[in-house]
């Protein structure tokens, strides 16, 4: 997706933030209009994208995690080989070479339907479908989780899960194996309720709406606990990167209070509340 389908144009365009690393102001198209709309990065502002110091080094940090390469420096794209060494498409053509696929499970149940057919996922198990095949999931809820180990142990947070439907399916966010997804559960399914599991910091909350989420699981504790359980390291590095409005409600409240941000894994280990709180969007 991001990482895997680069055009020869993304990567010129990529390129040209080596003489921004301070910010800049760009036309929100190809793939800055991408980053923007799946990983929420920079200000969108009529046809233009802003993007912050901050901004441009996420987009740097994104590209060195995911494909070896620094936006900051010219790449050597000469040879086949060396082009395979960053992208797994060799020839950079503008088609995906690799698709991007959706771990889930059901979150009540063995089995759920797909393409018309049931689908049976042994329990502590989960699998991998292909992204263009969600829109033919049967299901009214998705819970999007951020990390892995969170993806697998979610039903050990301190949630009373038996409240959500039945045809409940519960996707991880991806990796840069098989591609993050972020907003295109809500683009392929616009009428199912999207329930977010984010880490409670900057990030987190950038995650969570540029997954267009309708609500998100949020820690229901006092700022007390969040403080006791909160990394203010994570707050220090991520804050310039938030863009809110107050749509998180109190979670947002205590974070920007405490100072720090508390991860799901700390949430789930010291069993605090979570609650269903939802994102409130003009």
């Amino acid at each position: 997706m991001i990482t895997t389908s680069l055009t020869k144009r993304d990567l010129n365009r990529l390129n040209t933030l080596k003489k921004h690393q301070n910010g800049c102001t760009l036309q929100r198209t190809g793939i800055f209009k991408t980053l923007h709309e799946d990983l929420g990065i920079g200000n969108a502002t009529g046809a233009k994208l802003i993007l912050s110091r901050t901004d441009v080094n996420r987009i740097r940090e994104l590209y060195l995690q995911h494909s070896n390469i620094d936006v900051f420096e010219d790449i050597d794209l000469t040879t086949r080989t060396k082009t395979t060494q960053h992208f797994q498409n060799e020839k950079l053509s503008s088609h995906q070479v690799k698709s991007t696929f959706l771990s889930v499970y059901p979150l009540a149940q063995k089995t759920f339907k797909l393409n018309e057919q049931q689908i049976v996922v042994p329990k502590g198990a989960f699998i991998s479908i292909p992204l263009e095949h969600i829109s033919s999931a049967h299901t009214s809820t998705f819970i999007l989780v951020e990390n892995f180990e969170t993806f697998i142990d979610l039903k050990k947070a301190n949630f009373d899960f038996d409240s959500f439907p039945a045809d409940t399916l519960v996707a991880y966010r991806g990796d840069k194996d098989f591609g993050i997804v972020m907003s295109q559960i809500k683009q392929a399914l616009p009428t199912c309720h999207l329930v977010g599991f984010f880490d409670c910091d900057p990030q987190g909350f950038s995650m969570a709406r540029a997954s267009k989420c309708d609500s998100i699981l949020a820690p229901n504790t006092d700022l007390a606990t969040f403080k006791r359980l909160g990394q203010t390291d994570l707050f220090d590095r991520q804050y310039a990167t938030l863009k809110d409005d107050g749509v998180f409600g109190k979670v947002y409240e205590l974070m920007i209070e405490g100072q720090c941000g508390v991860v799901q894994e700390a949430l789930i280990q010291h069993q605090v509340p979570l609650h269903l709180a939802p994102i409130r969007r003009p």
